[in-house]
């Protein structure tokens, strides 16, 4: 009886540690899931952009990491949605008109002044998102949005070209 209760005890163990490893693994994944695999930020229901490339599902936290992952990796693109700022939802990204360059980042982090070595403060000016890219599904949004933040009102099209020109 001792014996079987030994048993027994060691089989739950067993299957405790087995569980919290299937819940730490499903953690890992969907924490990787949830980031951008370029600037390592967390991919924002109101920004991301996805596509299928070479067969493999990528999805980045904005247009411009899309655009940086395109320019370095290059292939076949199938199916590129973004995401329309205003309503969240996803649009194929042919049929979006974007803002490029406007003073509205959302997943930039501020620039921060950092210490040179003649003590000079200095503005950290790179980040990998900037300019911003915001999609939109409507043109009278973008060009609205526009208006109160600036940058340009460009197509997909456009974005593809500059890519290409770099």
């Amino acid at each position: 009886m001792r014996k079987a209760l030994s048993t027994l005890a060691a089989l739950a163990v067993l299957a405790a540690v087995l569980l919290g490893a299937y819940r730490l693994y499903g953690w890992a994944r969907e924490r990787e899931a949830s980031q951008c695999p370029l600037c390592h930020r967390p991919v924002h229901g109101h920004t991301a952009f996805s596509a299928v490339l070479d067969g493999r599902e990528v999805r980045v936290c904005c247009p411009r990491c899309w655009l940086t992952f395109l320019r370095v990796a290059g292939g076949t693109v199938q199916r590129p949605m973004a995401t329309d700022y205003t309503t969240g939802k996803p649009v194929p990204a042919e049929e979006c008109v974007y803002v490029e360059g406007s003073d509205d980042c959302p997943c930039c982090s501020a620039n921060i002044l950092v210490g040179t070595s003649d003590k000079v403060p200095a503005a950290q000016c790179f980040d990998r998102c900037l300019p911003s890219v915001i999609a939109f599904a409507q043109r009278d949004q973008a060009v609205a949005f526009s208006r109160r933040h600036g940058g340009a009102v460009v197509s997909y099209q456009t974005l593809l070209n500059e890519v290409g020109n770099r």
